[in-house]
């Protein structure tokens, strides 16, 4: 069977930008699976620099600038044209320019691979669409969140993303989605039950996992006391991940603590001069952007995962964490996106009312007495690759 995947890449691997699905289309593109034949159309990556990734022909693709081929085919097709340009300015803020190059690439991909499925991630489905009139290959969505919060709010910004998945959602034939929260909202907006499989996202396991040495090493480096309970936080600093939020937490409870922020964003230096101005060097550490493969260091040194964002679809961010056996508290606003099941595991799941703090609650909760501290692994992306090769097969059978 062939299957033509359409998403980002990331940097490492070419792209022009990494997102969290970039990510995550990255990972799933190096599995092995068994009875498919794979190739990616990456959005976000030039044709030259794809081609340099493949081990075998067009396993990559990127994008082609061609306006020449571009406009020939859209005075081919008159008609198609006007439609598709008229729904690209109706139902998505994009330039309709950019959604007509979208689609005359999807085409182009679709013509070299003649897939069996086209696997579809991120934004775009409309242009793809497009691309797929003639051939109608089934198309099967992964929706790696929904704008919409999924409540009835009658803002001009919640009625926009709400009528959006409306008309586009019905353009694939099959999805995939992370958790129940987000199968929840798809029900509302009409998608039948039977047509949705939940597959959570994925962790390479190499990369993320407890090292003893490490600890003993970078808390004595971080010079952390026997008592400190040590928390981290990685991902983009700014409001709606939660970090400063969770600081004035800690602030209020009366422990030993250091709170280790890793990443860089727009409120990094707000931040930095909080600390500063209240003099906390010794307790909170803005230690900046690191890479994936130095993580597992720091989080194998520390005690405690804080997920405090406001806002998730389903966070790489703490299924790393999870992966390295750390116990975590999450703010109850995201508590049904993480990997585990927040509401039933106590031992590994705190989920708190960042409003509404009980620090008797909370400090009971992280100075519990817990199991030896040991890597996870059931959430590797060989695993979850497998797992998409079921969805895949189910489709074409």
């Amino acid at each position: 069977m062939k299957i033509l995947q359409i998403g980002q890449l990331p940097k490492e691997m070419g792209g022009n930008y990494t997102t969290g699905i970039a990510r995550v289309v990255g990972e799933l593109s190096k599995q092995k699976f068994d009875d498919d034949e794979i190739f990616l159309y990456g959005t976000n990556i030039p044709e030259k620099k794809a081609k340099k990734l493949c081990n075998y022909l067009h396993q990559y693709m990127g994008y082609r600038i061609n306006p020449f081929g571009m406009v020939l085919d859209m005075f081919k097709n008159p008609m198609r044209t006007w439609k598709a340009w008229h729904n690209y300015k109706k139902y998505t803020n994009a330039n309709v320019l950019h959604m007509e190059f979208f689609r005359y690439n999807f085409k182009k991909a679709i013509d070299i691979v003649r897939p069996d499925l086209i696997h579809f991630h991120g934004s775009g489905l409309i242009a793809m669409h497009y691309a797929n009139l003639e051939t109608e290959i089934p198309i099967l969505l992964t929706l790696h969140g929904l704008m919409w919060c999924g409540e009835d709010i009658d803002t001009p910004q919640e009625i926009f993303w709400k009528k959006n998945a409306q008309i586009t959602l019905p353009l694939a034939n099959y999805y995939t989605t992370l958790n129940q929260k987000a199968l929840g909202k798809m029900l509302k907006l009409g998608v039948e039950h039977n047509k949705i499989t939940i597959i959570p996202n994925g962790v390479d396991s190499k990369k993320f996992y407890f090292s003893s040495s490490k600890r003993k090493e970078f808390r004595d480096s971080y010079q952390v006391g026997q008592n400190t309970i040590v928390f981290i936080t990685v991902g983009l600093v700014v409001d709606r991940k939660g970090q400063f939020s969770f600081l004035k937490i800690l602030e209020s409870l009366n422990i030993d603590y250091q709170y280790w922020i890793i990443g860089n964003g727009p409120d990094f230096n707000m931040i930095k001069d909080y600390i500063q101005n209240k003099g906390l060097e010794q307790k909170v550490k803005l230690l900046g952007y690191i890479s994936d493969i130095d993580l597992y260091q720091y989080h194998s040194a520390a005690d405690i995962y804080a997920h405090a964002s406001t806002v998730e679809g389903q966070a790489l961010s703490e299924i790393e964490a999870y992966s390295t056996g750390l116990r975590i508290i999450v703010n109850k606003l995201i508590s049904d996106t993480v990997i585990g099941d927040a509401e039933k595991d106590s031992d590994k799941y705190y989920i708190a009312d960042f409003d509404n703090i009980n620090p008797s609650e909370i400090i009971g909760w992280i100075k519990k007495e817990t199991d030896e501290r040991t890597s996870v692994q059931k959430f590797d992306w060989s695993t979850i690759a497998q797992r998409y090769a079921e969805v895949y097969f189910n489709i074409i059978k």
